[in-house]
């Protein structure tokens, strides 16, 4: 009797398997906002594995629809967002058909700690507004609040100063949904929004440096005013200007998770 096994077909011609497939291509390079090593972090929330649904970082990641109590930073720094309560987890949705963390307006919030603000700093970011209020802050250990960004309902920040003043700068010509950077260099401050022109101002001293705890969402210290908006992406870099080709690049990279629910 004779047997006979054939596996996937018949061998060509002198007996040679045919080579294999080509390997997959390489990943595409990690993001370069950071790529001179400085200090900051970047949030996104189209990144859903960056994200977990527990506070502590446990259990899966969020989907369209649920809360979110932690974020992790992509920038590969190693810092986090996380919420400071269960009941002031934002939650992520699709807005305009891009996704982002909606905070309520009532007591939700993201905090960043154990970070620097200062000297130079520049923070781009893209969120829609549904409610006048503070949306980002800065808060000091002796409790002295920088709100680096306010809707009421155009975009307002302020900066505490050194000489124990503060700046403030506005553009009243952005609303809704926005894309664009909030920056200080010494004394030298600036808004830069996506269809707006530049806006700035050199202060009587040089921004405050000091170690902060950053507050995304509703705002839980001075000057206590709650916002409902949401938020798209983040890149901050806390104590050091970024290159210009990383500004525009940073500015690129939140314009294109912007979305609006006009």
């Amino acid at each position: 009797m004779r047997l006979s096994l054939s596996l996937g077909g018949r061998l060509p011609p002198g007996g040679s398997a045919p080579p294999p497939p080509p390997p997959p291509p390489p990943p595409p390079p990690a993001s370069t906002l950071f790529a001179s090593g400085q200090k900051g972090f970047q949030f996104d929330p189209s990144d859903f594995a960056s994200m977990s649904v527990a506070r502590d970082g446990s259990g899966p990641a969020p989907g369209i629809g649920d809360v979110v109590g932690r974020i992790a930073d992509i920038s590969g720094n190693g810092h986090e967002a996380v919420a400071a309560s269960d009941a002031g987890r934002p939650r992520l949705e699709l807005i305009g058909g891009k996704p982002a963390l909606r905070f309520d307006g009532v007591d939700d919030a993201l905090v960043v700690t154990s970070m620097t603000l200062g000297p130079s700093w520049s923070l781009f970011f893209a969120a829609e507004q549904f409610g006048s209020g503070s949306f980002i802050g800065c808060q000091y250990p002796d409790g002295k609040v920088n709100v680096l960004a306010r809707f009421r309902p155009y975009v307002v920040t302020q900066a505490l100063l050194d000489s124990g003043s503060q700046v403030y700068l506005a553009d009243n010509t952005v609303a809704g949904s926005v894309a664009g950077e909030i920056r200080a260099d010494g004394a030298d401050f600036g808004l830069t929004f996506e269809g707006s022109a530049q806006k700035s101002k050199v202060a009587s001293s040089p921004v405050v440096t000091a170690p902060s705890a950053l507050v995304l969402g509703d705002q839980r210290v001075p000057p206590r005013a709650a916002t409902d908006a949401a938020l798209f992406g983040l890149v901050a870099y806390t104590e050091a200007p970024p290159t210009q080709q990383q500004r525009q690049d940073a500015a690129a990279w939140v314009a294109a998770r912007q979305g609006s629910s006009a």
